[in-house]
């Protein structure tokens, strides 16, 4: 037996979707228009080219944290893949609506030791991310591992999975 939303709940969901992904959409294209980059895989490319792509995915998504909360979410709504999830250290996750829900700013990032890989339509980058946050207002700097997945779809790289590593030992 399949269950489904009442008409009502049904229209209610779709108005909801709809004003979420104009609000998105103009939010977007005012925050990141850098995100939407040229995902289709060019033939022979290089290693730094896929390093180069890996970056400024990873650029682009952190500068999408970086915006204040309407636009944050917004933005976050827009480049999510459906299927997203995010883990933490301790091992739990969250989903797509988790993080849009409840992610917090993010301040200045620093990228560096960025290793990219591809194949097609995917791309998969681990890199060091420095941070400056601002924690009960005391201002903290955070180094951390991390490996976010894209996924190519309607010209944009979208955000597959975000892991947050635990610090080394």
């Amino acid at each position: 037996m399949s269950l489904s939303p009442s008409p009502r709940v049904a229209r209610a969901t779709r108005a909801r979707h709809l004003v979420l992904a104009m609000a998105a959409s103009l939010a977007l294209a005012i925050a990141a228009p850098a995100f939407a980059a040229d995902p289709s895989p060019a033939a022979g490319e290089s290693a730094a080219e896929v390093e180069a792509t890996g970056t400024a995915a990873v650029t682009d998504f952190f500068a999408i944290l970086q915006q204040p909360d309407a636009e944050r979410y917004a933005g976050l709504a827009e480049i999510l893949a459906p299927e997203f999830q995010r883990i933490l250290p301790d091992g739990s996750s969250m989903t797509r609506e988790d993080v849009i829900a409840s992610s917090p700013p993010v301040g200045a990032t620093t990228i560096s030791n960025v290793r990219a890989t591809r194949d097609g339509d995917s791309l998969v980058v681990s890199y060091t991310v420095e941070t400056v946050e601002t924690v009960d207002g005391v201002e903290k700097t955070t180094t951390g591992q991390r490996v976010t997945a894209f996924r190519a779809m309607d010209d944009t790289w979208w955000v597959v999975l975000h892991v947050v590593l635990p610090p080394a030992a």
